[in-house]
């Protein structure tokens, strides 16, 4: 299961998806004339915003640091920014716990410190 936030676009990567492993290998669970196919054993492409109740063994989880970061990124009150945060927080949680076996995190943005000590980064790590 693919789990995106609002900054990915669902249809382009369920494009870009098929493009490397072959076509009619994805569903976007958020649209209604795709989940009339049966869906069988085709990865599950889903809003961060809509995942509540759905399983996966491996979950993939898109934009977590734009999730985290959203707050700081709008003009409010500190009281507004608290109760988005606390909001986006609880999103994230829903999302991490959709995984049953595995759990990976995807970020274009960088975490903020007190999220980097609870989490082990794998691969190359690079700054654009």
């Amino acid at each position: 299961m693919v789990l995106c936030s609002s900054e990915y676009n669902q249809w382009t990567l369920k494009q870009d998806i098929e493009k490397r492993i072959g076509s009619n290998k994805v569903i976007n669970y958020n649209n209604s004339k795709e989940l009339a196919d049966n869906v069988g054993s085709k990865i599950r492409l889903l809003n961060i915003n809509s995942c509540t109740g759905m399983e996966s063994g491996t979950v993939f989880v898109l934009g977590c640091g734009q999730i985290i970061n959203q707050p700081k990124n709008l003009e409010l009150s500190d009281s507004e920014r608290e109760e988005v945060l606390q909001e986006s927080m609880r999103k994230l949680y829903v999302a991490m716990t959709r995984a049953g076996q595995k759990l990976v995190v995807f970020s274009t943005e960088e975490f903020p410190v007190s999220v980097e000590k609870h989490i082990e980064i794998t691969g190359e790590v690079t700054q654009v």
